[in-house]
């Protein structure tokens, strides 16, 4: 038997959960018996009995037998920035990541278990496979994607929260995400500090470069809360809580990536449309919001579209949303990286202008100009993109990866 489970606070997310079935649907095409539990239940179940276990977007979490291979998959570069997702694993177990684990700031060679990339795969259940040929393409431009939100002061002032214990409670709590996600923005009381490191980011970001340096961000972050607290007992509690850091070393600057792309697409004087959460709060992009729409039905805007606009912050930029979209006609622009050819990027698995369109900030305009121009141009690439898609990012060739790096029989 095979179990399947997710990191805690992302138990509910939509797109993962899809993920998880397919990959259960194809086990159990290929033998397996398969089970969806909560992380805090894998070490209920008979440990004779399991195959393997495999989580997305954690480490191992219990002390389960080390004969029983704990599998992890990482999907995104704030995932191993703190070591807890390694301290419990055994050398059996393996961990994948969606690229180059140097993009994620890990270093194989470091990791006490076997590391691999496992890249993303078509799922069946979030993509309509149908013949788009004969749909009338009535949207230019689309871009897709949670806008971060941004630092804002509250009602507290420094010298209300310079207390320790304070700010420990404050920053530990995972309900953090929520707050994340729901109100739009995240609350600072230390708006001094924050400027600052606002300027860590700025200093070493580039727009739509795909060239950030996480690992660098966060070593100059630290340095910065470390002088501004000077070395006092709340500068451990502060500086040391991961969704504080990771808002600037990787939320921050995909906010600037994207509300780039979003002038960008504005620019562009053609048909545009956003859609994603946090873009209420921007009203100058009001007139091309369409507002949040539930994953299952993204395909939909996918398949009305002409062109995808993505942006590629952290170097890996083949994900899901771009398979969505290439199986939907939909034309993927994905700017250019100096991590090109590197494991888990685009160009890695596709060929530039003859699957997709590699762009920078300053011909994107053009391109996009010069391509609806040329219809042929257009079928070309997406026929090509599906094709390759279809052959070689499957989800069964990704299942018999696992089972073989794991030596355990494709039935």
């Amino acid at each position: 038997m095979i179990l399947f489970t997710i990191d805690k606070p992302y138990e509910k997310d939509i797109f993962y959960k899809k993920v998880l079935n397919q990959f259960i649907i194809t086990f159990q095409n290929l033998s397996y018996d398969c089970e969806l539990v909560p992380i805090g239940n894998v070490a209920d179940f008979s440990q004779n009995s399991l195959d393997f276990v495999f989580c997305l977007n954690s480490g191992r979490k219990q002390k389960l037998q080390s004969s029983v291979p704990w599998v992890s998959w990482f999907h995104d570069v704030h995932m191993n920035t703190i070591g807890e997702n390694f301290s419990h694993f055994y050398k059996n177990d393996i961990a994948y990541f969606i690229g180059e684990p140097s993009l994620f700031g890990v270093d194989p060679e470091k990791l006490p278990i076997r590391s691999s990339i496992l890249l993303p795969s078509l799922t069946s259940c979030d993509t309509n496979f149908n013949d788009h040929s004969s749909i009338i393409k009535t949207l230019d431009i689309l871009l897709i994607g949670y806008l971060p939100p941004i630092y804002q002061e509250d009602e507290h002032t420094p010298d209300d929260v310079m207390d320790a214990e304070i700010v420990s409670k404050r920053y530990q709590e995972e309900s953090k995400i929520t707050l994340l996600h729901e109100s739009g923005m995240i609350f600072d009381r230390h708006p001094y500090l924050r400027n600052l490191l606002i300027k860590v980011v700025l200093d070493n970001y580039r727009a739509l470069s795909g060239n950030l340096d996480t690992n660098k961000i966060l070593s100059e972050l630290c340095s910065c809360i470390d002088k501004y607290f000077g070395g006092s007992k709340i500068r451990e509690s502060y500086g040391s809580k991961r969704l504080y850091l990771d808002y600037y070393a990787t939320h921050l600057p995909r906010r600037l990536d994207r509300i780039k792309l979003a002038e960008l697409g504005v620019e562009s004087g053609c048909s545009f449309e956003i859609i994603g959460k946090g873009w209420e709060n921007e009203h100058r992009f009001i007139n091309h919001y369409l507002g949040f729409i539930n994953p299952k039905f993204i395909h939909s805007e996918l398949s009305k579209s002409r062109f995808i606009l993505c942006n590629n912050t952290h170097g890996l930029s083949f994900n899901h949303r771009i398979i969505d979209a290439i199986m939907n006609d939909c034309i993927v622009f994905n700017h250019t990286t100096p991590h090109a050819g590197k494991l888990g990027t685009l160009e890695n698995c596709l060929i530039p202008e003859e699957d997709f369109i590699q762009y920078d900030e300053a011909n994107l305009l053009g391109k996009i100009q010069g391509l609806l121009q040329d219809e042929s141009k257009m079928q070309s690439i997406t026929k090509s993109a599906k094709s390759k898609i279809l052959n070689s990012h499957n989800t069964t060739n990704r299942a018999k990866q696992i089972l073989k790096d794991l030596n355990l029989s494709c039935n």
